[in-house]
């Protein structure tokens, strides 16, 4: 049976495995909540009260814009980042060993001291190293990634010499296929060794995967900071101006060119889609209501301005109204 072929149990439940499947859970649950917001800025969106701005309130009109996009892209930002802690790739013991031996200089010095936890045990003393609270040393610690991955290769290399009927030799002891108690001895160790790799390789993996978590919850409290500037800009900027006409306003009132609703409201169809000179005489200043002065061909009309029957535009002093 080929090396590679060897088959492994499968490690058993433990506190990392368990923390990881937890954090990736809640990163799961943040995509969901932001998908939602995301769906709810768009349909909250008004387009109708954006195309109100149109040029004629050129900053409100660009502040809507930005806060729509930057919204979207704060929800974008934190489903990015949430994504991140669900892909980080496995962590295998191999890439372990090659970063020990590959790191070149130990972790920084922890900023406060902290009692060495490989005192007690190997993986959350290999972590504390990883995550710089603890300076690794060699005395005290007996796990060295780099032996413990030389170890489980050449062990599980015996194994497999063993089970093609062929004799090996592992450090000062010779092991035959007919010692079956050296042999299940071996076994053993390798199954050890197995389940030591295994705590090693989920420890490491969640220490990545806590780190990417991190991150994400910066994100999610910028993000929650924009988002909420974003919808009281985009408020502000299409708001509705309520303000009654108290005086006659001068205006230039924008036919629309629906012609049924032109007709129900009684302007002359030949008014459509051009401009007419008119004077505010009620209502509000986004919805007054004119009279139209006659032109060639458009009669004047007195009406309440709508959305379907077009604008009407305060004309500044000194502005022509055509």
């Amino acid at each position: 049976m080929p090396l590679d072929q060897v088959s492994s149990p499968e490690p058993s439940a433990n506190v990392f495995h368990e923390a990881m499947t937890s954090v990736t859970g809640t990163a799961k649950w943040i995509i969901g909540v932001s998908a939602v917001v995301a769906g709810v800025l768009l349909t909250g969106v008004s387009l109708k009260d954006i195309s109100k701005l149109d040029t004629d309130h050129p900053a409100r009109l660009a502040l809507a814009g930005v806060a729509v996009v930057l919204a979207l892209a704060m929800v974008s930002l934190v489903i990015k980042f949430a994504s991140d802690v669900l892909t980080v790739p496995d962590t295998t013991i191999g890439k372990l060993a090659a970063y020990e031996v590959g790191r070149g200089k130990p972790p920084p010095a922890p900023n406060r001291p902290i009692p060495s936890v490989a005192d007690y045990d190997d993986v959350l003393g290999y972590l504390a190293q990883l995550k710089g609270e603890v300076q690794p040393d060699p005395e005290q610690s007996d796990l060295n990634v780099q032996q413990l991955y030389n170890r489980y290769v050449t062990t599980m290399h015996s194994v497999d010499q063993l089970r093609r009927g062929r004799q090996v030799t592992l450090g000062n002891q010779t092991f035959g296929p007919g010692d079956k108690d050296n042999v299940n001895q071996l076994k053993e160790e390798l199954t050890v060794l197995e389940r030591r790799a295994a705590l090693l390789q989920d420890a490491a993996q969640f220490y990545y995967v806590q780190r990417k978590y991190k991150t994400l919850k910066v994100v999610m409290a910028v993000g929650v900071a924009v988002i909420t500037l974003a919808i009281f800009g985009f408020t502000w900027a299409t708001r509705s101006s309520g303000v009654a006409v108290t005086a006659p306003i001068e205006e230039r009132f924008i036919v629309s060119k629906d012609l049924a609703a032109l007709k129900e409201a009684g302007i002359d169809e030949r008014c459509a889609g051009r401009t007419l000179s008119a004077v505010a005489i009620g209502g509000t200043i986004e919805t007054p209501r004119i009279m139209t002065r006659a032109q060639p061909g458009c009669p004047g009309v007195t009406v309440d301005v709508t959305d379907s029957l077009g604008r009407a535009v305060p004309v500044e002093k000194g502005q022509s109204v055509k």
